[in-house]
């Protein structure tokens, strides 16, 4: 394939199975109730399962991405069918119009609760949502607005609170009493009542377009590529994406295109986070979560789906790697390895001659054995010569370990 086929390849989503979530757990206690906990894990556990066994896994790779930049955690909602139904946002406007997936975030009752605005009202402007919006999900720390953008964008914002029905999660709805109609003034904009939505199209494809199209290239090539950008090799990527109505496809496709994504530096800079490095092992194995508790590792190593730890996400790159880190990475993967070894995974390896049986390894778990430094390779063969000369019962079941702890796979 050329680069373009490859990227037309990796990105279409056709391939893959509609995203249908299982039941959600109902509380023993109340039928008519859903256990939001138990049924958190059942969750977590599908959106891994999914991202190691879709088809097009890069789609699920970018509504991970979404959800660690437009950020909610279960354990400020409380609310998984609300935490999901905002997961089914971001898979569907992954790769769509931006305006249209932050418009329809911040009116879900998710980010509503995550962010407080269900206590913004008229006269008593609650800044949380307002700040976020800015400093994170669109603009930037200090880029383009000052506290008095703040405080006009909280005031747009109110009324824009949830409803609680009887049963079921609570529903966005906008009580035209709570909202504030006076003047705001905010961007140098002539000063009118704003509302929300409006002002938000200001923010992404209006006045404040230039830095909004700046920061999430920023933050787009940080996830995918790892090494730091500076404004002059981001502007083509944001110039692009600005051009098509702030289009995230556009987006993509510009930075997957780029000579600039396919230099030295950038193909070995750029460590797996917890998740990365979790799924890539289930997919090559063919085990799942309920299997190998993959979740709750995930958890331990700083991770956990459906759970950021601030409103700012998670960090990337080099914060993954710790001696910590290994010890939790080698406690899963012994875990997945005995499912997979049981299961018939890497079967006739013992019998392999070393040199072929180490590239087999490789391979297999999708660590092209090309790829791979001489060293890397000679310490797995020295091991494996090392257990076949001692037993050899375990040579599978460690070889995976090794493998998954091995410096080339740390590498996305």
């Amino acid at each position: 394939m050329t680069r373009a086929q490859r990227v037309d390849w990796v990105m279409d989503t056709s391939a893959n199975t509609a995203a249908v979530h299982p039941a959600y757990v109902q509380n023993a206690n109340d039928p008519t109730q859903v256990d939001s906990y138990a049924s958190f894990i059942v969750m977590r556990r599908w959106w891994l399962d999914r991202m190691a066994t879709v088809a097009r896994p890069f789609h699920e790779k970018m509504t991970l991405f979404w959800h660690g930049l437009l950020t909610t955690s279960f354990w400020k909602v409380g609310d998984i069918e609300s935490i999901m139904d905002q997961n089914d946002t971001l898979r569907l406007n992954a790769f769509g119009s931006f305006n249209t997936l932050v418009q329809s975030v911040s009116l879900g009752s998710a980010m509503i609760q995550y962010l407080d605005n269900d206590s913004n009202y008229a006269g008593h402007p609650n800044e949380n949502f307002a700040r976020e919006l800015m400093e994170l999900f669109t603009l930037g720390v200090d880029n383009g607005y000052v506290q008095a953008d703040v405080l006009a964008m909280a005031r747009a914002w109110t009324g824009h609170n949830l409803m609680y029905p009887q049963s079921g999660p609570p529903v966005y709805h906008f009580y035209s009493g709570n909202h504030d109609t006076g003047l705001k003034s905010i961007f140098g904009l002539a000063a009118q009542n704003w509302d929300g939505p409006p002002l938000l199209a200001q923010l992404i494809n209006g006045v404040r377009k230039p830095q909004c199209s700046l920061h999430i290239a920023r933050r787009l090539w940080t996830f995918l590529a790892g090494p730091p950008a500076n404004d002059q090799m981001l502007s083509p990527f944001a110039s692009a994406f600005a051009a098509d109505n702030m289009n995230i496809g556009t987006l993509v496709r510009s930075i997957l295109l780029s000579d600039a994504f396919y230099t030295d530096q950038v193909r070995h800079s750029l460590v797996r986070s917890p998740i990365d490095w979790g799924v890539s092992l289930l997919r090559a194995t063919g085990r799942d979560c309920t299997q190998t508790d993959m979740d709750y590792h995930l958890s331990d190593l700083g991770q956990g789906v459906l759970e950021p730890p601030t409103v700012a996400g998670w960090k990337t790159n080099n914060i993954w790697i710790s001696e910590n880190a290994e010890w939790e990475k080698s406690d899963a993967a012994v875990q997945v390895a005995d499912q997979a070894v049981t299961a018939g995974f890497l079967s006739g390896l013992e019998t392999t001659p070393v040199a072929t049986a180490v590239d087999i390894a490789l391979d297999a778990l999708g660590t092209p054995a090309w790829s791979v430094s001489a060293g890397t390779k000679a310490a797995l063969a020295n091991f494996l010569t090392a257990e076949r000369a001692v037993n050899g019962s375990r040579q599978r079941r460690n070889m995976i370990r090794l493998v998954s702890l091995s410096p080339e796979y740390q590498l996305a």
